[in-house]
């Protein structure tokens, strides 16, 4: 619990560093979640789908 006191105390010493620090990682996590999207969107959905399309088409028995 003190290592705590000191983290929160050093933070609102340093407003700017916090603000900095806050910023980055609310647009670093961001823009991680938005190319995840994309590429979710894009590239695994579109596989996935072609893959079901073969699966479905492959004779009864072969797939198992």
């Amino acid at each position: 619990m003190p290592n705590l006191k000191f983290a929160f105390r050093t933070l609102f010493k340093t407003p700017f560093v916090t603000i900095v620090a806050i910023v980055s990682l609310a647009l670093g996590i961001g823009a991680n979640a938005a190319m995840f999207s994309l590429f979710n969107q894009i590239l695994l959905r579109a596989v996935l789908g072609h893959l079901t399309k073969i699966g479905a088409s492959l004779p009864v028995g072969f797939a198992s």
